[in-house]
């Protein structure tokens, strides 16, 4: 408001009513505690970039600690002072005034159009508002625009009760989706409860089975095996291949060539033995001292069968090749026990794991389990879901200590030409000693 005008006679004025910071009569003024006054806006401005008092400069000040000038003298003198309105050029006008004459008798302060409701963007001097009134097409429209305006506020009601009506529908929406998630989860857990039925009712199944097995082991489930087995001489490689062999099979394949003619390999390779079949097989190798290669390729081992596996590997120091290809190996339980026969066996040199489904977790899991002592020298992953991003758990598996691994397979995987030039580095850094890496 102080910039619309200026005084009549400023020369007159006492310095004792004018502020030392702007040099102009006081404007709302304020008192530090050390008794100096300035305008508010002044010495609020001063104290963000100095704390101390402009006058004296002897007292760290703060803005809650300035007050209200009370000197009621000052501020009737300050009241009276005469100023000129610079937009009209009026004089004679009391301080004290200027703001009522300012917003309403000034002939030159600003004004909007009285059709400012119908949205007239005019604005100007009070003295030109009769003339703009007088050619304003607002105005001259307002009947039709008054209809319009009412026409829209009519509309954005049914827009907001449509709105109201849409958040409602929402709200309903949302309590049927809880609902029908509600609902869902009672029947996953139905669905959960039926499903561990279901693998008591198999699990029973297959203990029945293995009843079956152990109580008769010479018992010829397959007429033909007495056939196939009997020309195979004793401490010999016995191949069983491509003759539909079943868990019933395996006790009668037990007594007749792993503990009558104590082979030295046992190849089973694409038959259909299970879980059942795999921990009849795993009981032997505990104790077995003469089977040195075991092929169960194309077989229907699971993670429980491995799990056999791996636990009769623990004790087992005979057995030197296992081809586990082509099998159903590929969740995380079957890695862990995979590693734990990587880590243990003192003996096994080939490990056999192609075409499993083996992923990146998987190969992180395996790669961690050889240490320097491992014994392990013909590793294959090939044909399964490895990609790049196994290649540092790779690196890291070939840079353990004194790592006997001689070949490793991995042809069929998903690696970029880049990961396989990755791969050529790491074989070729290991030539001297003989190693072999297909990619």
């Amino acid at each position: 408001m102080a910039d619309n005008y200026e005084y009549m006679n400023e020369a007159s004025i006492d310095n004792s009513l004018k502020c030392i910071l702007c040099s102009e009569p006081f404007i709302n003024p304020y008192s530090t505690l050390c008794n100096h006054t300035f305008c508010l806006s002044c010495i609020t401005k001063s104290i963000e970039e100095h704390d101390r008092c402009p006058t004296c400069g002897k007292r760290s000040i703060s803005i809650q600690g300035v007050k209200p000038f009370i000197n009621s003298s000052i501020h009737d003198l300050l009241d009276r002072l005469l100023v000129q309105c610079r937009l009209c050029r009026q004089s004679n006008i009391p301080r004290s005034s200027f703001s009522e004459h300012a917003t309403q008798t000034c002939p030159k302060r600003i004004v909007n159009c009285s059709a400012i409701d119908l949205k007239c963007p005019w604005q100007g001097p009070q003295d030109e508002f009769e003339i703009h009134s007088k050619q304003c097409h607002y105005e001259i429209m307002r009947p039709l625009l008054g209809n319009l305006l009412d026409t829209i506020q009519s509309l954005s009601n049914r827009v907001q009760r449509n709105e109201e009506c849409i958040n409602s529908l929402v709200t309903e929406n949302q309590q049927l989706q809880h609902a029908n998630r509600s609902l869902i989860h009672i029947c996953r857990q139905q669905y959960q409860s039926i499903r561990d039925i279901k693998s008591q009712q198999h699990q029973l199944k297959e203990k029945l089975e293995l009843v079956e097995i152990l109580s008769n082991p010479n018992l010829n489930h397959n007429p033909r095996l007495n056939e196939i087995l009997s020309p195979y001489r004793s401490y010999s490689s016995i191949i069983l291949t491509d003759l539909r062999l079943n868990n019933f099979d395996i006790s009668f394949i037990i007594q007749q060539a792993v503990i009558s003619k104590q082979c030295s390999a046992l190849i089973l390779s694409n038959n259909s033995i299970g879980t059942i079949g795999i921990e009849v097989l795993s009981n032997t190798l505990r104790t077995n001292l003469s089977l040195r290669r075991l092929s169960l390729k194309g077989n229907q081992v699971n993670g429980k069968g491995v799990e056999y596996l791996s636990n009769a590997l623990s004790i087992n120091n005979t057995l030197e090749m296992l081809d586990l290809e082509a099998n159903n190996i590929f969740d995380s339980s079957s890695m862990h026990s995979l590693a734990k026969i990587i880590r243990s066996n003192q003996r096994l040199k080939e490990l056999y794991l192609g075409y499993n489904r083996i992923d990146n977790q998987g190969m992180d899991i395996l790669a961690n389990a050889f240490h320097d002592k491992s014994t392990i020298e013909i590793f294959s992953l090939n044909g399964n879901k490895l990609d790049d991003q196994c290649l540092p758990n790779i690196d890291h598996m070939f840079n353990t200590t004194n790592l006997k691994l001689q070949k490793f397979d991995l042809c069929g995987n998903m690696f970029s030409l880049q990961g396989k030039t990755k791969l050529l580095q790491i074989g070729y850094s290991k030539r001297k000693s003989g190693f072999k890496l297909n990619v």
